[in-house]
């Protein structure tokens, strides 16, 4: 089953003008960029003079959109990272797993939550 998480909030607003995708994710790490998605939605913002919300306005958002291994389990936490962000996952041995984005105050990100199968796993 694959599950959708909406991961991080636009900060500053769409990829910076004149970049890619590629280029803006140089320093990710446990995900993998497949492209862009655009979303447009409704929500009130502001209220009214009588405390009621504001009409609805449609909003656009540009995210950068990244599949991370659905074995990397549950979405735990988000700490900084420098320019960018860290994703912790608990996975169900209780094990956890980072996922580095940097640049995410650059940019939105959507995370997708892909089916895996594990094919080597080596300790040393």
């Amino acid at each position: 089953m694959t599950r959708n998480v909406i991961a991080a909030a636009m900060l500053v607003g769409g990829l910076m003008a004149g970049a890619s995708a590629a280029h803006a994710l140089e320093a990710l790490r446990g995900a993998e960029s497949v492209g862009t998605v655009f979303e447009s939605y409704k929500m009130p913002l502001g209220v009214r003079a009588s405390g009621a919300p504001a009409t609805p306005k449609v909003v656009d958002d540009e995210r950068t959109l990244l599949h991370v291994p659905l074995h990397f389990g549950e979405i735990l936490v988000v700490t900084p990272h420098g320019n960018g962000d860290v994703f912790w996952f608990r996975d169900d041995a209780g094990d956890l797993r980072n996922v580095i984005i940097d640049a995410a105050a650059e940019r939105g990100v959507r995370v997708r939550m892909s089916a895996t199968e594990i094919v080597e796993l080596r300790y040393r």
